[in-house]
């Protein structure tokens, strides 16, 4: 799991009036037992109020409950805090958990530009 602020005017899709950019990429199994590992997502919208914290899931094998809890409440904080938080590159298992949970994701696809790694 790694967190990124990302460069100013990388070409990750999204509306123009949130900045800056924070990458969460999430990997493996997202369940119970790696609960502290979502942590990461609260540390992310507490740590920047009004960012665009997009979370890519292009790596996650497994999701629970417990993530998509954890997916709800970031969201929350973060529109409460005037910014966005976006889910990109979910599997198709993971799509329909998001969809059920209205966490509908930006895009199926991992994001465009802007290197992670």
């Amino acid at each position: 799991m790694i967190v990124l602020d990302n460069t100013p005017g990388a070409s990750i899709p999204g509306p123009a009036t949130c900045t800056p950019w924070v990458v969460v990429v999430l990997a493996g199994e997202l369940d119970f037992a790696a609960s502290h590992a979502l942590d990461v997502l609260d540390v992310a919208v507490r740590a920047h109020p009004g960012a665009h914290i997009l979370v890519d899931l292009s790596d996650v094998t497994f999701l629970d409950h417990t993530a998509l809890f954890a997916f709800a409440l970031a969201k929350s904080r973060a529109e409460a805090q005037g910014g966005v938080l976006s889910l990109h590159g979910a599997s198709v298992f993971a799509l329909k958990l998001l969809e059920i949970w209205h966490l509908e994701p930006a895009s199926s696809e991992p994001p465009v530009g802007g290197d992670a790694a």
